[in-house]
């Protein structure tokens, strides 16, 4: 991928603050993987398990940590941390991508008692309820929809065909990513002669600041009370967060992760892909839940969970190696019940 910031290999070691060694004066015009980076273009090695591939890249340089032995192909650059160095390179290549519009579209539908900050873009067919608050500098794109009283903080974006329920409020430098709902029904009912009746769900959804949210994300409202993110929280793609759900500051969570109501989840806690977390419980601050892992209990802060029912993720891994005994076993116990069988 071509960028429009072409960079000297000094100019990038001064940019990472990283040690160069290399010609300084070599021109960068790209990044790119190890596998896959050409003679003009730069990469980096985080994982050492990739580390077979440094003798067959073809890039100018490679971003590697302050411990890394000598290369001989490229030039290279060594840095405390190449995955953070490698995201600023990113930012300094390739600026961001500019809104492909401007200005407020004669084919939006603006409620004339919404309000709309300076410097605004809202796209075609974008509808924005009356009450609704946008701050400064945010940019809508085509098809999402405000709801009543949504207020969206300065500075955030919202993808296409997001939609913004009532009692909404974004804070500001938000990401929203497309077909995404916030403020949604939450699921609950109550059973009364037979029938599931509806629990009206009249509270909202709160988030932060320099929170990113994935495309396909469910973020259901309060009932009553607010669904609540934390600031600078991150969610992936296709995740369900259920009504009054509180998750603090900087938190992960990775795709499919379903979070049932009014569960709690503490600052910097990540959960990763497609766990599932029963409702009215707690998971700690800085606590992470495995991949599929399924959480019916609280969890310490700090902790490792893995596996169904979840447990600390030592535990689980030898469950599993005991689970994977259990044929053999089984076989070993028939043969001993057949053996103690008196003869006929």
């Amino acid at each position: 991928m071509k960028n429009i910031n072409n960079l000297t290999l000094g100019e990038v070691a001064e940019i990472v603050a990283g040690e160069l060694t290399g010609n300084p004066g070599l021109v960068i015009e790209a990044a790119n993987t190890l596998e896959n980076a050409g003679p003009a273009e730069i990469t980096f090695l985080a994982n050492p398990k990739y580390k077979s591939l440094l003798e067959e890249t073809r890039a100018a340089a490679v971003i590697v940590s302050m411990d890394a032995d000598p290369l001989r192909t490229s030039a290279y650059i060594r840095v405390a941390d190449p995955a953070v160095a490698y995201r600023k390179i990113l930012e300094a290549l390739y600026p961001k991508k500019e809104i492909p519009f401007e200005g407020i579209s004669p084919l939006a539908s603006v409620d004339p008692k919404a309000s709309l900050g300076s410097q605004v873009n809202i796209g075609d067919f974008v509808r924005i309820e009356k009450d609704a608050v946008i701050g400064d500098g945010v940019s809508i794109y085509p098809g999402s929809y405000i709801g009543c009283g949504v207020k969206i903080g300065a500075g955030s974006l919202l993808y296409p065909k997001v939609t913004i329920m009532d009692k909404v409020t974004l804070g500001e430098r938000v990401v929203v990513n497309s077909s995404t709902v916030i403020g949604g029904e939450g699921f609950g009912f109550s059973t009364e002669d037979g029938r599931h009746l509806k629990v009206p769900q009249v509270g909202g959804v709160s988030i932060g600041n320099d929170v990113e949210i994935g495309s396909n994300v469910s973020i259901d409202r309060g009932s009553p009370g607010d669904t609540v993110i934390g600031d600078g929280t991150k969610i992936d793609n296709l995740v369900q967060i259920a009504h009054n759900v509180e998750i603090g500051r900087n938190c992960l969570i990775i795709s499919q992760v379903g979070i049932a109501g009014s569960t709690i989840v503490e600052d910097y806690a990540v959960l990763a892909g497609q766990a599932g977390i029963v409702g009215h419980i707690r998971i700690g601050s800085g606590a992470m839940v495995g991949a599929q892992a399924g959480v019916t209990r609280n969890v310490p802060p700090g902790q490792l969970v893995s596996g169904y029912p979840a447990m600390e993720h030592s535990s689980a891994r030898k469950l599993n190696v005991l689970i994977r005994k259990l044929p053999r076993l089984f076989r070993q116990v028939e043969e001993i019940s057949k053996a103690l069988k008196p003869s006929e």
